[in-house]
């Protein structure tokens, strides 16, 4: 399974596989961000976790960046008539964890979630898309995951 291969790359490469799924949902949270005025956050982590993976960013660079992503993300998704800005922002904000090895005993939860978090705000997600898994994950939202997996082979050659 292909979320088992990036499982077993370094963490690194794992934080690129799920900035990646991110990417997908970009638009999402970059209209959320015009609409309160946070406009550049995902775009100032983004360019940081880039600068991190060149070894051109400290760890605690990468912590700074993705911090006002973490002030700015909802706590209940579940309150929230449009929840994709959020889960948008949640899958951005998880390649911080996976990077920096945050995750702790639930790293294989966060990377699954993050993924599918990123390709249902893609679609427009809806309260019932919080309770993630494989089979929820629509016709839709499965051609999403094809792109990933090709940009995934491409940026991660030991995926191919």
């Amino acid at each position: 399974m292909r979320l088992q291969r990036i499982l077993e790359l370094p963490l690194a490469k794992q934080a690129t596989c799920v900035l990646l799924a991110a990417e997908i949902a970009l638009p999402v949270w970059k209209r959320w961000e015009e609409n309160t005025g946070m406009v550049g956050l995902g775009d100032r982590f983004i360019e940081c976790f880039h600068q991190w993976s060149n070894g051109q960013a400290s760890d605690d660079q990468l912590e700074g960046a993705a911090q006002p992503i973490e002030a700015a993300l909802p706590r209940a998704l579940r309150r929230l008539e449009d929840p994709s800005a959020g889960m948008a922002g949640y899958a951005i904000h998880a390649v911080r964890m996976i990077a920096l090895d945050q995750c702790e005993d639930v790293h294989i939860d966060i990377v699954f979630s993050s993924v599918c978090f990123a390709v249902s705000a893609a679609c427009g997600a809806t309260e019932s898309d919080m309770f993630i898994g494989w089979n929820k994950l629509n016709e839709l939202r499965l051609d999403l995951l094809e792109p990933w997996w090709e940009a995934c082979t491409e940026r991660v050659p030991e995926l191919k």
